[in-house]
């Protein structure tokens, strides 16, 4: 009852499932250093089965990202989306930079990261490029023609995004709105960095899009 199982984005190892022995007791040293989203270096004996945490000490808490009660709701969605797309025990040193990044860039937003915050939007897009699911945003992905400032569509299951010709005379599968904002915003994320995102404004509009963009993906990407 005084165990506890961890999941841990490792650079190592990748993601990794751990027990942590009787870090449920008043008294146990390291449920300290298990907060969620904290980046510490961890000792892992790998004797049986997903192995056992020997020890752990936080390099960053990250204090100003888990403070806001809203934020932690949307870094919830961020952790179910990644868990989902991301398969354990695989190294790759560059999704823990890109997911390492992320964090530093949202511990400094001053005064405090919002809940709507485009980093998070960011943060998924980035991931679903780095997983190799990355799509045209110049051109209609069904007829080849370039893209107009206006309502265009979005559907992973066809390829990107679709002019309103196409989605009119085809029969386009699970595809959402994507206005012109949208799609210079998708343009950006893919060319900046978190530090250099901080200086673009954005609309509700956009990032409730992006949203939209991000769940269709993944359920895409899972199906």
């Amino acid at each position: 009852e005084a165990d506890r199982y961890y999941t841990f984005l490792t650079r190592e190892n990748g993601l990794m499932f751990v027990v942590a022995k009787g870090v449920r007791k008043s008294n146990a040293r390291l449920a300290g250093h298990l907060e969620d989203y904290t980046l510490s270096q961890i000792t892992i004996a790998k004797n049986y089965g997903p192995g056992t945490l020997a020890g752990a000490y936080t390099e960053k808490s990250y204090a100003q990202v888990r403070q806001s009660y809203q934020v932690l709701c949307a870094l919830t969605r961020l952790r179910r989306i990644f868990l989902s797309v991301v398969q354990k025990g695989q190294r790759d040193e560059d999704l823990f930079d890109l997911m390492r990044d992320f964090f530093d860039a949202m511990d400094k937003s001053d005064p405090a990261p919002p809940s709507d915050n485009l980093f998070i939007e960011a943060v998924l897009h980035k991931l679903y490029a780095h997983l190799g699911y990355q799509f045209p945003l110049t051109s209609c992905c069904a007829c080849g023609k370039k893209l107009h400032d206006q309502r265009n569509y979005f559907s992973p299951y066809e390829g990107g995004i679709i002019c309103p010709l196409c989605v009119g005379r085809n029969d386009i599968k699970q595809s959402v709105v994507c206005d012109s904002n949208t799609i210079k915003m998708l343009r950006l994320i893919n060319r900046y960095e978190f530090e250099e995102l901080k200086k673009i404004s954005y609309t509700q509009n956009t990032i409730r899009q992006l949203q939209v963009i991000t769940d269709i993906v993944a359920t895409w990407i899972m199906r």
